[in-house]
Protein backbone atom coordinates (compact mmCIF):
# COMPACT_ATOMS: atom_id res chain seq x y z
CA UNK A 1 0.00 0.00 0.00
CA UNK A 2 1.32 3.59 -1.04
CA UNK A 3 1.22 6.47 0.84
CA UNK A 4 -1.01 8.34 -1.44
CA UNK A 5 -3.56 5.08 -1.16
CA UNK A 6 -4.88 5.82 2.38
CA UNK A 7 -7.41 8.85 2.66
CA UNK A 8 -6.68 11.53 4.52
CA UNK A 9 -8.86 14.03 3.80
CA UNK A 10 -10.36 13.29 6.87
CA UNK A 11 -8.10 14.14 10.52
CA UNK A 12 -9.50 11.81 13.23
CA UNK A 13 -8.61 13.28 16.86
CA UNK A 14 -9.46 10.51 19.13
CA UNK A 15 -8.70 10.10 22.96
CA UNK A 16 -6.00 7.49 23.70
CA UNK A 17 -5.86 3.95 25.14
CA UNK A 18 -4.77 3.90 28.21
CA UNK A 19 -1.73 2.12 28.54
CA UNK A 20 -1.73 1.58 24.69
CA UNK A 21 2.06 1.48 24.57
CA UNK A 22 1.94 -2.23 26.40
CA UNK A 23 -0.72 -3.96 23.91
CA UNK A 24 0.81 -6.34 21.86
CA UNK A 25 -2.18 -6.78 19.81
CA UNK A 26 -5.35 -4.50 18.91
CA UNK A 27 -7.65 -5.44 15.84
CA UNK A 28 -10.80 -4.80 14.93
CA UNK A 29 -14.14 -5.95 16.26
CA UNK A 30 -15.87 -5.33 12.71
CA UNK A 31 -15.48 -3.13 9.59
CA UNK A 32 -18.78 -1.59 9.96
CA UNK A 33 -18.18 0.17 13.40
CA UNK A 34 -14.06 1.09 13.38
CA UNK A 35 -14.66 2.50 16.70
CA UNK A 36 -14.87 -0.33 18.07
CA UNK A 37 -11.41 -2.58 19.75
CA UNK A 38 -10.24 -6.18 21.10
CA UNK A 39 -7.18 -5.47 22.63
CA UNK A 40 -4.47 -8.27 24.20
CA UNK A 41 -2.23 -7.86 26.60
CA UNK A 42 -0.31 -10.59 25.85
CA UNK A 43 -0.41 -12.22 22.33
CA UNK A 44 -0.92 -16.00 21.77
CA UNK A 45 0.02 -18.08 19.34
CA UNK A 46 -1.11 -21.59 19.79
CA UNK A 47 -3.18 -22.55 16.65
CA UNK A 48 -6.50 -22.24 18.58
CA UNK A 49 -5.50 -18.63 18.98
CA UNK A 50 -4.33 -18.79 15.33
CA UNK A 51 -7.38 -19.35 13.96
CA UNK A 52 -9.41 -16.70 16.16
CA UNK A 53 -11.01 -18.94 18.59
CA UNK A 54 -9.48 -18.10 21.86
CA UNK A 55 -11.69 -19.71 23.85
CA UNK A 56 -10.10 -22.88 23.62
CA UNK A 57 -6.76 -21.14 23.72
CA UNK A 58 -3.71 -23.66 24.67
CA UNK A 59 -2.60 -21.34 27.20
CA UNK A 60 -5.16 -19.81 29.26
CA UNK A 61 -3.18 -19.79 32.03
CA UNK A 62 -0.74 -17.43 31.01
CA UNK A 63 -2.52 -15.12 28.44
CA UNK A 64 -5.84 -13.12 29.41
CA UNK A 65 -8.68 -12.92 27.22
CA UNK A 66 -9.65 -10.67 24.43
CA UNK A 67 -10.45 -6.99 26.24
CA UNK A 68 -13.15 -4.67 24.21
CA UNK A 69 -12.55 -1.06 24.10
CA UNK A 70 -14.17 2.01 22.39
CA UNK A 71 -12.05 4.27 20.19
CA UNK A 72 -13.88 7.59 21.04
CA UNK A 73 -13.40 10.29 18.14
CA UNK A 74 -12.94 13.39 19.54
CA UNK A 75 -14.08 15.63 16.88
CA UNK A 76 -17.60 14.67 15.61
Amino acid sequence: MKLEDVDQSVAWDCKNIASSHALHYVTLVSPRDITFLKLWNLTCFCLECMDDNSKFCENKSHVLPWALQTFEPTNI
